[in-house]
Formats: structure tokens, C-alpha cells, sequence
């Protein structure tokens, strides 16, 4: 047995082996490169238009809005979102006392974002269970 043989005898354990995990390692990689420059993108958006006195404004918080819903798509632990920019507005922007006002526009805008968010956590992963209840039923049956 030469060399040559000796190789193509170890290609598939070498293929098969649990250690090559290089491609499904730089799929999640890739997702998670994505879910945090998408969350620091909404969260710097968020920011910029809570500091600008412009109509301007409109404009960082729809691209807040539409980086948050990005990251939100991308990769799950993006749920934290919403809570991170109501730390950043107390951190940030709260003076004095903190006091929620439910006649304030930025307090009713989080509730809707936590209602819409809520929406698509039980919409995304309704379908997951659903899809994964599916495929199991038609291995099951014959």
C-alpha cells in the first residue's frame, strides 16, 4: 500500500470527522457579525436623533427602527433591543427624576415597539415550532 492509497483511506474520516467545523462555524459567525452591526447601528441611529433638532430626526428613527427590525432578523438574542434603548435614553437623556408619562410620544413609540415586538417573537418562532412540528409528523408517518 503506497502513499497515495494510505491518503484516500483517511479522506472520509478526515471529512466526517466532529472537529471540521469550520463552515457551520462561519455561518453563525456571520450571523452574529450581522446582529451586532445592525443593534449598534439602531442603537447610534436612536441616539443621533434624539440629539438632532431637525426634521432630520424622522429619518435616524426610521433607520433605527429598520436596523433594529435587520438585527432582529438576523439572530435572536437581538430581542434585547428595545431594552437597550430604554436604558439609553435613561442613561443618556433622563434628567432629573425618572417618571414614565404615558402622554409622552416616546413612551407610547417603546409600548408599540414592545407590542410589535412581542407580535413577531410569537409570529417567528410560532412558525418554527410549527414548521419543525410538520417535518417530524412526516417522518413519522409512512
Amino acid at each position: 500500500m503506497n502513499t497515495k492509497d494510505n491518503c484516500l483511506c483517511y479522506r472520509p474520516a478526515f471529512i466526517s470527522h466532529p472537529l471540521a467545523t469550520q463552515s457551520v462555524t462561519y455561518i453563525i459567525q456571520r450571523m452574529a457579525s450581522m446582529v451586532a452591526m445592525f443593534y449598534l447601528l439602531s442603537v447610534l441611529l436612536y441616539v443621533k436623533g434624539r440629539l438632532s433638532t431637525s426634521v432630520r430626526k424622522y429619518v435616524y428613527f426610521v433607520g433605527s427602527l429598520l436596523a433594529g427590525v435587520g438585527a432582529l432578523l438576523s439572530k435572536e438574542n437581538a430581542y434585547t433591543l428595545p431594552l437597550a434603548l430604554v436604558l439609553c435614553e435613561i442613561a443618556l437623556f433622563q434628567s432629573g427624576k425618572f417618571k414614565i408619562s404615558f402622554r409622552d410620544y416616546r413612551v407610547l413609540g417603546a409600548l408599540a415597539g414592545f407590542v410589535l415586538l412581542g407580535i413577531l417573537v410569537i409570529t417567528k418562532f410560532s412558525t418554527l415550532i410549527f414548521e419543525q412540528f410538520h417535518l417530524q409528523e412526516e417522518q413519522i408517518t409512512p
